[in-house]
């Protein structure tokens, strides 16, 4: 996935990223000296140690290594008037476009209905997920995209934070900027399906819904 990174913080909420047909993301398992083979008939063997080092180009083609996701960190909404956690709909991915969920989400989230799914949202090729204010972590060590919003009063937060050895937390302000419930209007989902109650109280304070007419379960 290519979410044009540099243009990050100035681009939108929501956007969709542009599906790279020529690139793979590859993840394994391995004994450390294990060869990665690639191509039919001639085959072209790395070596994974090297692989781990640098990029690795051959016939045409580059196998580039991308960071492991180990390093723990706590994810922090904050309402900005307050200073309180706040649910909130999250996304972040890191340096190579691959999409990072906290350590209680699907990594893969499904879109198929009744299918082991949970409090998270495939829109197209766009991955978020909904937290209640503070959400656990394993980041890669080096740039990751992170993109909040709650709903249409609050301004949505598109920021790039450089993860290092040191880094244990993320804090993340939300900026309350158009005050429509205090001037009569309601934000209100008219209709769900397939929630449980507590899904559906997370979905909902993460939207900023004020009112939920019917509820399939």
């Amino acid at each position: 996935m290519d979410y044009d990174n540099p243009s990050w913080e100035t681009s939108y909420n929501n956007k969709q990223p542009r599906v790279v047909r020529q690139a793979l993301l590859v993840e394994y398992t391995s004994h450390p000296d294990a060869c990665l083979y690639i191509g039919a008939g001639e085959k072209i063997s790395i070596p994974l140690r090297h692989l781990e080092e640098k990029e690795q180009a051959a016939q045409g083609f580059a196998v580039l290594p991308v960071a492991d996701a180990r390093r723990p960190v706590t994810v922090r909404i904050l309402d900005k008037r307050t200073g309180q956690p706040v649910a909130a709909k999250i996304h972040i991915h890191g340096e190579a476009g691959e999409y990072l969920a906290p350590v209680n989400r699907h990594r893969i989230p499904n879109p198929f209905w009744f299918e082991d799914y949970s409090v998270d949202i495939v829109h197209g090729y766009h991955f978020t997920t909904y937290i209640n204010g503070i959400a656990h972590y394993r980041l890669p060590l080096g740039k990751v995209y992170v993109e909040v919003s709650k709903g249409f009063e609050i301004k949505p937060v598109r920021k790039v934070f450089e993860i290092d050895d040191r880094t244990e937390e993320i804090v993340i302000e939300l900026e309350h900027v158009l005050p429509w419930r205090t001037k009569g209007w309601v934000t209100a989902d008219t209709h769900v399906h397939f929630l449980s109650p507590q899904s559906a109280l997370l979905e909902g304070e993460a939207e900023g819904v004020n009112v939920d007419e019917t509820c399939s379960l």
